[in-house]
């Protein structure tokens, strides 16, 4: 059964990281109205960030979708399609990464709400190397529920990650600029 709720929840995550790749968003400026109505007008963006990423897919809202843009995340009320943004530091670019064996699915600007990936609950040892050599990440993470962990980064920088698991590994490219994408999902261990 698990499965079954899992690979529904995984075409609705591809579906909507298509429409979000091609930027189909309204185009309106932002409701703060929004923002209010979800209780998220206080919370600043590192925490609305670290708080979505961690809930669970049992507890995850269909009230909205929260997408992580380089200097913003994005809330689309699900029902009205108004739109809100929670400020990102401007100094920090998040990256969420989900690695896998078997299955992914295309995405540009991660979904805090909708995008699962392939290893749950999973320990990676994870290395974020820049374009100069500086070690940016050296350590073990583990993924959420949702198959994705996050990387809170520099802005700015080119480079290189590295993510190992289960006797697999990977390494690609690694960009924090600011038409970088936020869902790292290209990444097969092997």
């Amino acid at each position: 059964m698990r499965f079954v709720k899992n690979a529904v929840v995984v075409l609705i995550s591809a579906a909507f990281g298509l429409t979000m790749l091609g930027g189909c968003a309204a185009d309106g400026a932002a409701d703060d109205g929004v923002l209010a109505k979800f209780a998220l007008e206080d919370v600043d963006g590192r925490t609305s960030v670290n708080d979505l990423e961690a809930v669970g897919l049992e507890d995850r809202t269909g009230d909205y979708i929260a997408s992580v843009r380089a200097d913003h995340v994005l809330i689309i009320d699900a029902e009205t399609e108004e739109e809100g943004a929670i400020p990102l530091p401007e100094d920090e670019f998040y990256l969420s990464v989900a690695p896998y064996v078997t299955r992914t699915h295309p995405c540009g600007f991660h979904s805090l709400t909708t995008c699962v990936g392939e290893l749950f609950n999973a320990d990676f040892d994870v290395t974020v190397v820049d374009d100069t050599g500086a070690v940016l990440v050296d350590e073990t993470v583990t993924s959420e529920d949702s198959g994705f962990f996050g990387l809170w980064l520099p802005a700015g920088v080119e480079g290189e990650i590295t993510v190992q698991h289960d006797g697999l590994s990977v390494t690609g490219p690694l960009s924090t600029h600011p038409d970088a994408k936020t869902c790292e999902t290209d990444l097969q261990l092997t």
